[in-house]
């Protein structure tokens, strides 16, 4: 969708028009969730990557983060929620700028 966004755009389509803004919705979406699935608490991908960094040696950190990452994730959720964003907004909001920044330039 980011692809067509920009194809449409090069054609001269209004950026108001209704059909690159649903594209440009669902490149926003998407963006958000592929930066929130990269946080590196179980149950999310990220933190795949995480364990596989961590030494074997640290075998009770890798547990702990298996059995306690999704109420680590769910109070990170609820801090999130709390602090209006206060989060994850800062990461979000620079990847989605890097994002469009290459959709329309």
């Amino acid at each position: 969708f980011g692809l067509l966004t920009r194809y449409f755009l090069g054609q001269g389509y209004p950026s108001e028009n209704l059909m690159i803004q649903f594209f440009v919705y669902l490149v926003l979406l998407n963006t958000t969730l592929m930066v929130f699935n990269l946080v590196p608490i179980p149950p999310l991908d990220g933190s795949h990557v995480l364990l596989a960094v961590i030494p074997d040696r640290y075998w009770t950190l890798k547990g702990f983060l298996m059995m306690r990452g999704p109420m680590l994730l769910f109070g990170l959720v609820i801090l999130d929620m709390a602090t209006n964003g206060g989060v994850f907004r800062p990461v979000l909001h620079w990847f989605q700028y890097f994002v469009f920044t290459i959709l329309v330039a």
